[in-house]
């Protein structure tokens, strides 16, 4: 009878003290926040809701995909556009063609689409089937200097990497002043960026023309010169206006390579070309090849 006795006092201050222990948890620690929806506003001005940062990421952009990866979200990408370059993503991510269907997009399961703005605005009925099937997809242009830092808060706010795309920003900006830093005091050379035997070049305000600026160069382009439609990066500046420049072109940038099937000009040809034998890049031999990609608004370039 006395253990009886003396087992159920146990059992009451065992009962008290867990009582005791649950009221001070209450007190001592807030209640459980439910995760905070992510909302951006996209380049086509729809509104991109997730109920958490995005893991299975089907990227339709090699340059939204590199910098993906910039911001340490390499594993979060599910799918790949097939120009991205191989050097940049792992291996075996399935690839999607130029113009996939909604169908082979949702086969890879993912839980957000990133898309170009070019390339949805010329795949709208894409867009609904993804809206249709309750996946979101964020579109994006191609963004230029004065639109990056937005962009790319944006893209790290969708895939959980606001820190990163913080960071980023920031090293950014101190390699832009670094480099402004060097340049000062010293004579700018005058750039040109032929990127197409149609003359087109380097859009004033593009990530190409801001990588030159920030090189300490001066860059021949025109603010007022038509935008290319299918790369909006890019101005026609014409034949005629770079015959009348030519003699101040220090620097001479050719392209070599580019996703608008437009024909190029190789150095080999430049340097025989009649059209290019009165501009001083030409005369030096300061002609140099380079590939669109690395024109192109990538932190991993």
């Amino acid at each position: 009878m006395n253990n009886l006795i003396v087992i159920r006092r146990h059992a009451q201050k065992t009962a008290f003290a867990a009582l005791i222990a649950f009221l001070i948890y209450l007190f001592l620690c807030p209640p459980a926040v439910a995760a905070t929806a992510i909302s951006i506003t996209d380049d086509l001005g729809r509104t991109v809701v997730l109920s958490h940062p995005a893991v299975r990421v089907v990227c339709l952009s090699e340059v939204h995909a590199e910098n993906i990866v910039a911001l340490r979200g390499s594993g979060q990408l599910a799918g790949i556009a097939f120009t991205t370059d191989p050097d940049w993503v792992k291996r075996g991510l399935p690839q999607l063609s130029k113009n996939p269907s909604a169908a082979q997009i949702l086969d890879i399961k993912p839980d957000l689409v990133v898309a170009d703005a070019t390339w949805a605005l010329a795949n709208k009925q894409v867009l609904d089937a993804l809206d249709r099937a309750k996946t979101p997809c964020a579109v994006f242009a191609m963004p230029n200097w004065p639109g990056f830092a937005r962009y790319l808060t944006n893209l790290g706010a969708l895939i959980g990497r606001a820190r990163e795309a913080d960071a980023a920003l920031d090293k950014l900006q101190m390699t832009v002043s670094q480099a402004r830093e060097r340049s000062d005091g010293k004579k700018q050379p005058n750039v040109f960026v032929l990127t197409g035997a149609d003359f087109s070049t380097c859009d004033p305000f593009s990530w190409g023309a801001r990588l030159i600026t920030a090189a300490g160069a001066k860059l021949v382009t025109d603010v007022k010169a038509e935008r290319i439609n299918d790369a909006p990066w890019l101005v026609l500046y014409g034949s005629k206006k770079f015959a009348a420049a030519a003699p101040k072109i220090d620097v001479l940038i050719t392209v070599t390579a580019n996703n608008r099937e437009a024909a190029v000009l190789f150095k080999s040809a430049i340097m025989k070309d009649t059209r290019f034998k009165e501009v001083p890049a030409v005369k030096n031999n300061r002609v140099y090849e380079m590939k669109e990609p690395d024109l192109k608004p990538s932190l991993m370039r």
